[in-house]
């Protein structure tokens, strides 16, 4: 019969849609807009776009071998090979049999997650990050696998910390000119709840019908950031989870490895231009993840 103030509920509801658990010192969930959100249209320059041919030569090949159609012969029951019945059948070899497997489903769905804290701001590599997700974006729609792209970051409102998550792209949406543009307009300030980050990804991945799904995190340094104590244990968890749910996940460190301390798999870039070294790397889990 207590009276729950308006902000508490607001904060409850919220939370209740995109985490597990209540957590009293967080605030609502907002998913915002970045061309609405007074960040003033496109800030950052738009990558090199041909550094990335050679990386999409590659994904195309990953990504379309999967979505294939295999056949799978030398069987000894199921559908007449014809192709080797003659071969075989005067050897009286039995093996004259196969069947076809067809892919089931979407193939694949990727979830880019992008480290807007305000540590990003501080040393500049809000940029490079923008501009390594926004290429991984343009790869990924070149070789038509399904992917959301986010930007994630808090804003404190009194005592609680609200998590704020940048829809530059989500996945039933087409890579468009105005997506490109949300994510070139996307700002960094604050901290970042990198626990319920991965939360809230894990969250959009499990909504997806697709057969092998990734999770591609940017940042810039140690994970988490805010409120450590809160964080860490829901970071770990996530990273059982993710792996329970057989969904593969790729750190990307600018400038750091640092996300290896708490167990995830990240790769160390030290020249964030080197765009085509950043994207084989997501290449090798995405072929690893088949």
């Amino acid at each position: 019969d207590d009276q729950i103030p308006d902000q508490k509920l607001e904060a409850i509801v919220s939370q209740a849609e995109f985490y597990d658990e209540y957590c009293s010192g967080l605030g609502p969930v907002t998913i915002e807009d970045p061309l609405k959100s007074g960040h003033g249209g496109t800030q950052i320059s738009e990558p090199d776009i041909s550094a990335i041919q050679p990386s999409v030569i590659h994904a195309r090949r990953v990504f379309s071998d999967s979505k294939m159609n295999k056949h799978v012969r030398s069987l000894k029951k199921g559908k007449i090979d014809g192709g080797i019945l003659g071969k075989r059948a005067w050897g009286e070899d039995d093996r004259i049999f196969r069947k076809k497997i067809k892919p089931e489903g979407v193939d694949f769905e990727v979830c880019v997650g992008m480290d807007m804290s305000s540590s990003t701001a501080m040393n500049g590599s809000f940029r490079s990050i923008v501009q390594i997700g926004y290429s991984t974006a343009e790869l990924l729609s070149r070789v038509g696998v399904d992917f959301s792209l986010w930007g994630h970051r808090t804003i404190r409102d009194g005592r609680l910390t609200n998590q704020f998550m940048f829809a530059c792209k989500e996945v039933n949406e087409p890579w468009s000119n105005s997506s490109k543009e949300k994510c070139l307009s996307i700002r960094p300030g604050h901290g970042s709840l990198d626990g319920h980050n991965f939360e809230f990804y894990r969250k959009v991945l499990q909504r997806s019908r697709a057969r092998k799904k990734l999770l591609i995190y940017f940042t810039d340094g140690v994970i988490p950031e805010t409120n450590k104590a809160q964080e860490l244990p829901i970071l770990r968890r996530e990273f059982k989870m993710l792996k329970r749910l057989d969904i593969a996940t790729l750190g990307v460190g600018i400038l750091t490895d640092s996300p290896k301390d708490v167990g995830m798999d990240c790769v160390h870039v030290s020249d964030p231009s080197n765009l085509t070294a950043v994207l084989k790397e997501i290449e090798k889990r995405i072929d690893h993840a088949k």
